[in-house]
């Protein structure tokens, strides 16, 4: 889950990239050589997914985006990709491979699905 999408609802790119934000690492998803995977989490993902800092001034922050990550940057090597990213569990992961957009309405990402409840969603 992440806080940010670098893209807007129409999929044109946010310039200059607002990076993921804070974000939280919560599994792999391992795919066959046909493409499809799955995983089972086990978690509130839905309407109430946040961090916070208090020891950094952080307030509860929601993160209503999905983002995935190639978890091997070697994967990503013939796409042109070089370095890693901390977004695995070994914190070597490779580049970003998805990350949702935004609701055109509210802004917000797929994970709020009740913006207008009772105030969980809040922006």
């Amino acid at each position: 889950m992440t806080q940010n999408s670098n893209q807007r609802a129409d999929g044109t790119l946010v310039s200059p990239d607002p990076g993921r934000g804070l974000a939280w690492y919560q599994s792999d998803v391992h795919s066959g050589s046909d493409g499809t995977g799955h995983v089972r989490i086990k978690t509130v993902l839905w309407d109430q997914i946040f961090g916070f800092v208090p020891a950094v001034g952080l307030g509860p922050t929601n993160t209503f985006h999905v983002g995935f990550w190639f978890n091997n940057p070697e994967d990503a090597a013939p796409c042109g990709f070089t370095g890693f990213t901390p977004l695995n569990g070994e914190h070597h992961a490779g580049p970003l491979a998805f990350i949702s957009r935004p609701d055109a309405v509210n802004n917000l990402g797929p994970l709020c699905t009740d913006p207008e409840g009772p105030g969980v969603c809040n922006p």
